[in-house]
């Protein structure tokens, strides 16, 4: 009998330039597969989901990286799966969380590649953005959560053995680059060039209700394992109404990664194994042994040629 374990996959990094999925694509047949289909629904060439090709009009660069980091977050779960039988649980963060869904065939590829279309990187009204930071103390939060203009959406918890909570902070980018900057911590927002949407809050209501209306239309299943989410107050997804609510919520609000984790604990995985970038970096407590499939795995398992 294998050891339960949890899948966790992780948010799109705007900033991956997807060097560990190239090499994953030249060597991994099922990672392969993945880009390939993804790439063939979406209807763009591999080589511009893997960043080998500049970004087609009507594409933003969140979208092509979303693209590329589901078909490689996927092919990794494929091997995974292989080996070791279905997880007990399964839970994303952002990105992550359509992941989840499409690894548990509560979404078809069509289903997850629509919704990477309708989740578009542009701002409502004035400029948005997003930034990180770093909170020391339990009262810093107060100062990066100032609705409407400035918000935590992101809430990863402590991470680098406690030394603070990392937070994702997003609003209008006016706010996060003029008052954001008096804050406690060094708040670091992201530039147009990688984000113009304060992705997780009200802002993104339309695209809410677009993905809301998309969902209604389309047969949605019940995930062959249950599904742990970043939601307030959502238990574990089990069926498709689950499913949809949560696709909807996570649009407009908060994440929590500490209670997802909660979840999990309480679901009995003994182990988790997490997959794509940036997790790994910031050396959370999951309360558990963690495993990671990301670039160091990769660089690992295919490492570079000596030089001669």
């Amino acid at each position: 009998m294998t050891t339960p374990y949890a899948l966790i996959f992780g948010p799109a990094d705007v900033s991956h330039m997807m060097a560990d999925m190239q090499q994953l694509y030249a060597h991994h047949p099922q990672v392969r597969t993945r880009f390939e289909h993804i790439a063939s629904v979406a209807d763009v060439s591999v080589a511009v989901i893997l960043r080998q090709a500049p970004i087609p009009d009507g594409f933003s660069c969140m979208q092509v990286v979303s693209l590329g980091l589901l078909a490689g977050m996927l092919g990794i779960t494929d091997s995974v799966v292989a080996q070791r039988g279905e997880p007990c649980c399964a839970g994303g963060i952002s990105l992550g969380e359509v992941a989840a869904l499409c690894a548990s065939g509560a979404l078809t590829i069509a289903d997850a590649v629509a919704l990477i279309h309708l989740r578009v990187d542009r701002p409502e009204t004035e400029d948005e953005t997003v930034g990180f930071v770093l909170a020391m103390q339990e009262g810093d939060r107060d100062f990066y959560h100032q609705p409407p203009e400035m918000r935590i959406s992101v809430d990863y918890g402590l991470i680098q053995q406690g030394v603070g909570s990392l937070l994702m902070v997003s609003g209008l980018r006016r706010m996060l680059e003029g008052k954001g900057q008096e804050g406690p911590g060094m708040l670091e927002v992201l530039p147009p060039s990688l984000c113009q949407s304060a992705y997780h809050t009200p802002y993104r209501q339309r695209i809410a209700q677009q993905v809301h209306a998309y969902l209604e239309t389309k047969n949605v299943f019940s995930p062959r394992y249950p599904i742990v989410t970043c939601l307030d107050g959502l238990d574990v997804v089990n069926d498709p109404d689950g499913v949809k609510v949560m696709s909807v919520r996570s649009e407009t609000e908060r994440l929590s990664v500490p209670a997802m984790i909660q979840q999990i604990q309480r679901l009995g995985a003994v182990e988790t194994v997490c997959i794509g970038p940036f997790l790994r970096s910031l050396n959370m407590d999951f309360g558990m042994p963690a495993s990671f499939r990301d670039e160091k795995w990769v660089a690992e398992i295919y490492p570079a040629p000596l030089a001669i």
